[in-house]
């Protein structure tokens, strides 16, 4: 008997790790185990759901670990070409859920007497040409400018950057300005120059302007003679584009400064030259939405509203861009020399 005794008051003998580990998150874990015998001790502070995972290894069955896999996330490929949808209805800034980032020109914001802060990210169009083609000439001084830009920034908000007042170089403005296209582009440099000593801090961008590619690479060594490295500026205008971005020649201008450096965007770019120059642009605008549904016979965003057209339309709008977004840079070019 005192042998059987002295047994009993034995002191059990200690848990192995993982037992001890087990005994924490097992519900019964909290009665007294050791008043039981010591094979149902071990039995019941197993926990029911956990098993070791075994894999053999030299001969031997090792215990592992259990490791939680997380699945590998395939990020979509993003276009790095922004997309300004050009409106002349400035109240869509103001809109509660813009889905584009809009492109608007000074002179239609001229009209607002009262502005409030933006709803989207959005650039300023100087409104070049249609002043240039309305007078022959910049009409609208630098200080003006200026101070319309400041005011737009403070008030407005969210602009990512402004055009500078520009001369373009279509054949019609060279019509009514009676001067060069050389000229054209000094007076553009000179513009610029002025805007950034008037305000440095506005972001005022350089612009680009030519008729021919060759007159493209003149004007960037006009900046470079003036102190200016297109190469360091966040964006640079390229203007000019309207109704010419399908042609081959601007297809390899646009590769070859893309190539040098250049982060453009592009005024007026047409809808079918942007699936091949999308991969080599930072950014492009058009209002090209509004002419289609002016000549339409009818509307054409498919919703009924009281316009006959859909000339001003929103939804057609919306629409028009989600298409051109879906197919920016599908073509590659295939870049020749001129």
């Amino acid at each position: 008997m005192a042998k059987q005794s002295s047994l009993h008051q034995q002191q059990p003998r200690p848990l192995l790790p993982n037992q001890r580990h087990s005994t924490r998150h097992h519900p019964r874990s909290q009665t007294n185990l050791q008043h039981l015998p010591r094979q149902t001790t071990m039995l019941r502070i197993r926990h029911p759901t956990r098993r070791p995972i075994t894999r053999r290894h030299m001969g031997r069955t090792h215990r592992t670990r259990t490791k939680k896999r997380t699945p590998k996330t395939r990020h979509p490929r993003q276009k790095l070409m922004i997309f300004y949808l050009g409106t002349d209805d400035a109240y869509w800034l103001w809109d509660n859920t813009p889905p584009h980032p809009l492109f608007i020109s000074r002179r239609r914001l001229e009209r607002y007497k009262n502005l409030k802060p933006s709803n989207t990210r959005w650039a300023l169009d100087s409104g070049g040409f249609t002043e240039l083609n309305m007078y022959g000439e910049w009409r609208t001084s630098p200080h003006k400018y200026v101070a319309l830009v400041q005011r737009y920034a403070n008030e407005i908000g969210n602009l990512d950057w402004a055009a500078p007042q520009d001369w373009m170089c279509e054949p019609s403005v060279l019509a009514k300005t009676g001067k060069t296209v050389t000229e054209h582009q000094q007076l553009t440099v000179n513009n610029y120059l002025t805007l950034k000593t008037l305000s440095p801090t506005l972001p005022i961008i350089p612009a680009l302007q030519g008729w021919q590619p060759d007159d493209y690479l003149r004007h960037i060594e006009m900046y470079d003679k003036a102190g200016i490295d297109l190469t360091k500026a966040p964006t640079v205008g390229m203007g000019t584009f309207c109704r010419r971005a399908n042609l081959k020649p601007v297809h390899n201008l646009v590769y070859r400064l893309w190539e040098n450096g250049l982060k453009m965007h592009g005024f007026g770019v047409k809808q079918d030259g942007l699936p091949i120059m999308g991969n080599y642009l930072q950014s492009a605008d058009s209002l090209a939405w509004s002419l289609t549904a002016r000549l339409a016979p009818g509307p054409l965003c498919g919703t009924q509203h009281r316009a006959k057209k859909c000339s001003h339309c929103r939804t057609w709008a919306t629409q028009w861009a989600n298409n051109i977004n879906n197919n920016i840079g599908t073509a590659g070019i295939q870049p020749e020399l001129f």
